[in-house]
Protein backbone atom coordinates (compact mmCIF):
# COMPACT_ATOMS: atom_id res chain seq x y z
CA UNK A 1 0.00 0.00 0.00
CA UNK A 2 1.46 3.18 -1.30
CA UNK A 3 1.73 6.65 0.71
CA UNK A 4 -1.21 8.02 -0.74
CA UNK A 5 -3.49 5.52 0.13
CA UNK A 6 -2.11 5.26 3.70
CA UNK A 7 -2.98 8.53 4.01
CA UNK A 8 -6.41 9.04 2.25
CA UNK A 9 -7.42 5.79 4.83
CA UNK A 10 -6.21 7.72 7.73
CA UNK A 11 -7.60 11.29 6.45
CA UNK A 12 -10.88 9.07 6.60
CA UNK A 13 -10.87 7.58 9.97
CA UNK A 14 -10.17 10.90 10.96
CA UNK A 15 -13.60 12.48 9.35
CA UNK A 16 -15.60 9.03 10.94
CA UNK A 17 -14.49 9.91 14.39
CA UNK A 18 -15.11 13.46 13.89
CA UNK A 19 -18.28 13.30 12.89
CA UNK A 20 -19.18 10.25 15.67
CA UNK A 21 -18.06 12.76 18.05
CA UNK A 22 -20.13 15.86 17.20
CA UNK A 23 -23.39 14.00 16.95
CA UNK A 24 -25.26 15.39 19.91
CA UNK A 25 -24.68 13.82 23.22
CA UNK A 26 -28.02 12.33 24.44
CA UNK A 27 -27.89 10.04 21.65
CA UNK A 28 -24.48 8.63 21.85
CA UNK A 29 -25.39 8.68 25.81
CA UNK A 30 -29.01 6.49 25.41
CA UNK A 31 -28.11 4.04 22.50
CA UNK A 32 -28.24 0.84 23.57
CA UNK A 33 -28.09 1.81 27.53
CA UNK A 34 -29.31 -1.65 29.66
CA UNK A 35 -31.44 0.57 31.80
CA UNK A 36 -33.69 1.60 28.74
CA UNK A 37 -36.96 0.47 28.70
CA UNK A 38 -36.58 -1.43 31.64
CA UNK A 39 -38.27 -1.01 35.01
CA UNK A 40 -36.82 1.49 37.31
CA UNK A 41 -34.76 0.27 39.81
CA UNK A 42 -36.30 0.59 43.58
CA UNK A 43 -34.36 3.75 44.53
CA UNK A 44 -35.22 5.45 48.20
CA UNK A 45 -32.76 7.51 51.13
CA UNK A 46 -32.84 10.08 53.72
CA UNK A 47 -34.04 13.38 52.78
CA UNK A 48 -31.42 16.11 51.94
CA UNK A 49 -33.55 18.53 53.38
CA UNK A 50 -36.19 18.14 56.25
CA UNK A 51 -36.95 14.96 57.62
CA UNK A 52 -38.21 11.28 56.64
CA UNK A 53 -37.15 9.30 53.98
CA UNK A 54 -37.27 9.61 49.71
CA UNK A 55 -38.82 7.07 48.18
CA UNK A 56 -39.40 6.89 44.70
CA UNK A 57 -42.63 4.85 44.18
CA UNK A 58 -43.91 7.20 46.60
CA UNK A 59 -42.96 10.26 44.93
CA UNK A 60 -44.36 8.52 41.12
CA UNK A 61 -47.52 7.48 43.15
CA UNK A 62 -49.57 10.70 44.92
CA UNK A 63 -52.50 9.95 46.64
CA UNK A 64 -54.84 12.81 46.41
CA UNK A 65 -58.53 13.12 47.88
CA UNK A 66 -60.87 13.44 45.29
CA UNK A 67 -63.21 16.63 45.57
CA UNK A 68 -66.02 18.29 44.34
CA UNK A 69 -66.80 21.31 42.44
CA UNK A 70 -67.24 23.65 45.75
CA UNK A 71 -63.63 22.06 46.55
CA UNK A 72 -64.78 19.78 49.33
CA UNK A 73 -63.51 16.49 50.08
CA UNK A 74 -66.25 13.57 48.32
CA UNK A 75 -67.22 10.57 50.60
CA UNK A 76 -67.87 7.03 49.56
CA UNK A 77 -69.74 6.06 52.82
CA UNK A 78 -67.46 7.19 55.68
CA UNK A 79 -64.19 6.75 53.97
CA UNK A 80 -63.02 9.74 51.32
CA UNK A 81 -62.31 8.69 47.85
CA UNK A 82 -59.20 9.42 46.81
CA UNK A 83 -57.23 8.81 43.63
CA UNK A 84 -53.74 8.18 42.44
CA UNK A 85 -51.59 11.09 40.74
CA UNK A 86 -49.06 9.58 38.47
CA UNK A 87 -45.79 11.77 38.10
CA UNK A 88 -42.72 10.95 35.90
CA UNK A 89 -39.51 11.35 37.58
CA UNK A 90 -36.35 13.05 36.67
CA UNK A 91 -33.16 11.50 39.12
CA UNK A 92 -30.11 13.62 38.69
CA UNK A 93 -27.01 11.48 40.26
CA UNK A 94 -24.55 14.10 41.92
CA UNK A 95 -21.72 14.43 43.72
CA UNK A 96 -19.97 17.09 45.85
CA UNK A 97 -16.38 16.39 44.13
CA UNK A 98 -18.23 16.36 40.24
CA UNK A 99 -17.71 19.88 38.79
CA UNK A 100 -19.97 19.41 35.88
CA UNK A 101 -22.49 18.66 38.26
CA UNK A 102 -22.35 21.90 39.73
CA UNK A 103 -21.94 23.52 36.40
CA UNK A 104 -25.77 22.13 35.95
CA UNK A 105 -27.29 23.58 38.90
CA UNK A 106 -28.71 26.54 37.64
CA UNK A 107 -29.85 24.65 34.44
CA UNK A 108 -31.56 22.08 36.54
CA UNK A 109 -33.37 24.43 38.78
CA UNK A 110 -34.66 26.52 36.49
CA UNK A 111 -35.94 23.26 34.10
CA UNK A 112 -37.43 22.18 37.58
CA UNK A 113 -39.49 25.64 38.34
CA UNK A 114 -40.83 25.61 35.07
CA UNK A 115 -42.41 21.75 35.67
CA UNK A 116 -43.57 22.90 38.75
CA UNK A 117 -47.37 22.21 37.95
CA UNK A 118 -46.86 19.39 36.27
CA UNK A 119 -47.12 15.61 36.80
CA UNK A 120 -43.03 15.27 37.34
CA UNK A 121 -41.01 15.37 39.97
CA UNK A 122 -36.98 16.55 39.86
CA UNK A 123 -34.80 14.34 42.36
CA UNK A 124 -31.14 15.23 43.35
CA UNK A 125 -29.22 11.60 44.30
CA UNK A 126 -26.28 12.41 46.35
CA UNK A 127 -24.05 9.41 45.72
CA UNK A 128 -20.72 11.31 47.86
CA UNK A 129 -18.42 8.58 49.74
CA UNK A 130 -16.94 10.49 51.92
CA UNK A 131 -19.76 13.73 52.85
CA UNK A 132 -21.69 13.54 56.06
CA UNK A 133 -25.37 14.54 55.65
CA UNK A 134 -24.84 17.71 57.43
CA UNK A 135 -21.74 18.28 54.87
CA UNK A 136 -23.64 17.26 51.68
CA UNK A 137 -26.58 19.70 53.05
CA UNK A 138 -24.73 22.46 53.75
CA UNK A 139 -23.09 22.15 50.14
CA UNK A 140 -26.16 22.09 48.57
CA UNK A 141 -27.40 24.95 50.56
CA UNK A 142 -23.99 27.04 49.57
CA UNK A 143 -24.76 26.03 45.92
CA UNK A 144 -28.33 27.23 45.42
CA UNK A 145 -29.66 23.64 44.61
CA UNK A 146 -33.67 24.53 45.19
CA UNK A 147 -34.32 20.56 44.51
CA UNK A 148 -35.01 17.77 47.02
CA UNK A 149 -32.11 15.70 47.23
CA UNK A 150 -32.20 11.90 48.37
CA UNK A 151 -29.45 10.81 50.49
CA UNK A 152 -29.27 6.53 49.59
CA UNK A 153 -27.23 3.67 50.03
CA UNK A 154 -24.39 4.51 47.40
CA UNK A 155 -23.26 1.31 46.63
CA UNK A 156 -26.67 0.16 45.49
CA UNK A 157 -27.90 3.20 43.82
CA UNK A 158 -24.25 3.26 41.54
CA UNK A 159 -25.33 -0.63 41.03
CA UNK A 160 -28.80 0.13 40.22
CA UNK A 161 -28.43 2.43 38.28
CA UNK A 162 -25.28 1.85 36.12
CA UNK A 163 -23.93 4.88 37.10
CA UNK A 164 -19.88 4.69 36.18
CA UNK A 165 -19.29 8.71 35.58
CA UNK A 166 -20.99 12.05 36.02
CA UNK A 167 -23.20 13.85 35.71
CA UNK A 168 -26.01 11.35 35.04
CA UNK A 169 -29.61 12.39 34.43
CA UNK A 170 -32.44 9.31 34.42
CA UNK A 171 -35.82 10.20 33.14
CA UNK A 172 -38.66 7.73 34.25
CA UNK A 173 -42.31 7.80 32.51
CA UNK A 174 -45.36 7.43 35.10
CA UNK A 175 -45.30 4.00 34.40
CA UNK A 176 -42.05 3.87 35.87
CA UNK A 177 -40.05 2.50 33.00
CA UNK A 178 -36.47 4.47 32.30
CA UNK A 179 -37.30 6.14 28.73
CA UNK A 180 -33.77 8.44 28.60
CA UNK A 181 -30.39 8.47 29.98
CA UNK A 182 -28.30 11.68 29.69
CA UNK A 183 -24.70 11.05 30.29
CA UNK A 184 -22.15 13.75 30.72
CA UNK A 185 -21.90 17.74 30.72
CA UNK A 186 -24.63 19.21 28.85
CA UNK A 187 -24.65 23.23 28.01
CA UNK A 188 -28.01 22.83 26.76
CA UNK A 189 -29.83 20.79 29.75
CA UNK A 190 -32.65 22.54 30.01
CA UNK A 191 -33.86 21.67 26.97
CA UNK A 192 -32.99 18.31 25.71
CA UNK A 193 -35.01 17.74 29.08
CA UNK A 194 -37.60 19.92 28.50
CA UNK A 195 -37.59 18.01 24.53
CA UNK A 196 -37.49 14.60 26.40
CA UNK A 197 -40.34 15.59 28.90
CA UNK A 198 -42.61 16.21 26.00
CA UNK A 199 -42.65 13.03 24.79
CA UNK A 200 -43.02 11.38 28.36
CA UNK A 201 -46.02 13.81 29.57
CA UNK A 202 -49.30 14.12 28.69
CA UNK A 203 -50.52 17.55 26.48
CA UNK A 204 -51.19 20.36 28.80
Amino acid sequence: MNRAMIRGLLLLSGLMLLAFALLPAPALAQAGHPLIGEPAPRLSGRAAFGKGLLNLNKLQNRIVYRRDAQGRPIREGRKLKISVEKHALVLNFFATYCIPCIQEIPAYNRVAREYAERPVKFIYVNVDTEKTAAEVRKFAVAKGIEVEMMLPSVRYALNAYKIDGLPRIVVIDRQGIVTHVILGFQEDLARQIGDILAEVLPEG
